[in-house]
């Protein structure tokens, strides 16, 4: 049997992260004091084969598929060591400079550690807070990699199209194309009827107690420029109102309005589709 087939053969038999989380909450959900132990231990294997994965495909992207090789070599280190490197690609900062993401893996790591090295019971508390703080990494490792990535292509195949047809797609389109494919990031899940006192965006993704939004703006009106400029410019008030660690907006709008919208968050991701 060719080395092809036996690593096809491999990569066929990984359990996907979602599954591990799947069989982490079955085994916490039965609380028995007898699962909390591999039920930690799924959850951190998930965070462990999700990390893997996004060093990997971010390299690939960029470098190609040669790449790999040298990236397991360098993924045998420490996983607190892959999970450094993760994050200052996605946010060019280190680990332990991420106070807020640094902070969960030191308590998920300190579950780990009353497992592995000091033979502890964990109870079921601990086993959920595992579970809670894994996929509040998660979430962020997504919003940080692989939705900027994938909002990104969207936007850009969202140009491709209105420059084919020479006219505008209409908005419930895009947003139920959107939907459907956040459904497919099955890390968290997305809220789709969730009480924002009114607010409607176009997706509410959470993961854990990580929670961002993505809007699409159809810019075709006088009216519809300054709703979206006003909203960037209160776009901390909005985080904070509405507890959220993150927003996307994919703002479509004519090239020569572009340079005027301006915003100093690293909370906002805002990428612009071209009408003309």
């Amino acid at each position: 049997m060719s080395k092809k087939i036996l690593k096809e053969k491999k990569e066929d038999m990984l359990v996907p992260p979602e599954k591990l989380l799947e069989s982490a909450e079955a085994l916490i959900k039965t609380k028995n004091e007898n699962f909390f132990r591999p039920a930690v231990l799924e959850s951190i294997t998930a965070l462990e084969v999700f990390v893997r994965d996004l060093i990997i495909k971010a390299l690939e992207k960029n470098y190609g598929s040669n790449v790999r090789k040298g990236v397991e070599k360098r993924t045998q280190f420490s996983f607190e060591d892959r999970l450094d490197w993760v994050m200052e690609l996605a946010t060019g900062k280190t680990l332990k400079e991420e106070n807020k993401m640094w902070s969960k893996f030191k308590e998920i790591r300190s579950i780990r550690n009353k497992i592995v090295h000091a033979g502890m019971a964990i109870h079921y508390e601990d086993a959920k807070k595992a579970y809670n703080l894994v996929k509040s990494i998660l979430g962020f490792l997504l919003a940080e990699i692989e939705i900027p990535r994938f909002l990104e292509e969207y936007k850009e195949n969202i140009e491709k199209q209105i420059k084919r047809k020479k006219t505008l797609i209409e908005h419930k389109a895009l947003e139920v194309f959107l939907q459907r494919k956040f459904q497919e990031f099955k890390i968290g899940e997305s809220l789709m009827e969730a009480d924002m006192e009114g607010y409607r965006p176009d997706i509410i993704y959470k993961a854990g107690d990580y929670k961002f939004i993505v809007e699409i703006k159809m810019v075709r009106t006088e009216r519809g420029r300054l709703n979206l400029f006003a909203m960037v410019k209160n776009i901390e008030k909005i985080l904070k109102r509405f507890d959220l660690d993150k927003i996307f907006i994919i703002a479509i709008m004519p090239r020569g309005q572009k340079a005027q919208l301006i915003t100093n968050s690293k909370k906002l991701v805002l990428l612009t589709a071209d009408i003309i």
